[in-house]
């Protein structure tokens, strides 16, 4: 329940942070191009199922992707693909040139009572995870805050 819990806290806040805070979505824009949809429907989806679902297998239920998935097929396209290697979009990357995400979820084909393990893997959640970090610990570093100043 620790690593769910975690997780909750992880994705929830990356969903809430994209959708309050412009400037930082616009750098996580700036940093995954192409693959920022992806991302952002993967974050939602995760968040939903964290948020709708209290058993540590993380069985899914209708209202955690329903909604997203009707959007998905009628605005979009219903598979989502999240392929992003760190070598290939960050220039301070310094590790193996493979390291990275691959995750597809096809929304048609998720049903109440599917996994949350059985679409994403714990090793990929903790990946996507570490990416959320990354993202957040680059964006602080280039977007410092002003310490107010004294005025006497």
């Amino acid at each position: 329940m620790v690593e769910i819990s975690s997780f909750r806290g992880i994705f929830g806040i990356m969903r809430e942070l994209l959708e309050n805070d412009e400037k930082f979505k616009k750098f996580v824009v700036s940093r995954l191009y192409e693959h920022y949809f992806d991302f952002e429907q993967i974050i939602r989806l995760i968040r939903n199922i964290l948020s709708h679902t209290t058993t540590a297998d993380l069985i899914i239920k209708n209202d955690a992707f329903v909604k997203q998935r009707d959007f998905l097929v009628y605005a979009k396209n219903p598979i989502v693909s999240f392929k992003f290697s760190y070598a290939n979009y960050w220039k301070e990357w310094k590790g193996n040139k493979e390291y990275g995400l691959d995750i597809t979820i096809a929304f048609t084909n998720l049903k109440e009572g599917d996994s949350l393990f059985d679409i994403i893997s714990l090793h990929q959640l903790y990946i996507l995870s570490e990416l959320c970090y990354n993202l957040c610990e680059v964006f602080r570093a280039e977007n410092p805050v002003k310490k107010p100043t004294k005025s006497i």
